[in-house]
């Protein structure tokens, strides 16, 4: 199929879910409907540098970023785009090799209100 083809028959979220394999074929960051960011990382991880653009990426789906790319962590890693009420358990279980600190993954597994902040510290702190 051509690149047009896969745009007429398929929607954003089924072109990776389904032809990840075809990336390049099929690949148009200006078709691509962000809202379904979260399937470029789960399912075209390994474009992930052809894909990734820190300002189109919808952070609401965060945790995407932490199960699937964490191979990627130190490009995407943004701690004010981050999603920390939502997503800071997969960041802590998916990027554990980045937060290797006992107290951080307490902190974040038990929702704990300074998670954020105390991630952001460890991190520069690491560096």
């Amino acid at each position: 199929m051509t690149k047009e083809e896969y745009w007429e028959k398929y929607e954003s979220d089924k072109l990776c879910d389904t032809y990840p394999d075809y990336f390049d074929i099929w690949w148009d960051r200006e078709k691509f409907d962000w809202l379904y960011s979260y399937a470029l990382a789960e399912f075209c991880n390994d474009h992930f540098d052809k894909w990734w653009d820190e300002n189109k990426f919808d952070w609401s789906d965060s945790y995407a970023l932490a199960r699937h790319c964490n191979n990627h962590f130190d490009i995407w890693w943004n701690p004010d785009k981050f999603d920390w009420e939502n997503d800071s358990v997969d960041l802590v279980q998916y990027c554990s090799f980045k937060f290797s600190d006992l107290q951080l993954k307490q902190l974040c597994l038990h929702e704990h209100k300074n998670a954020r902040e105390f991630a952001v510290n460890e991190l520069k702190r690491r560096k």
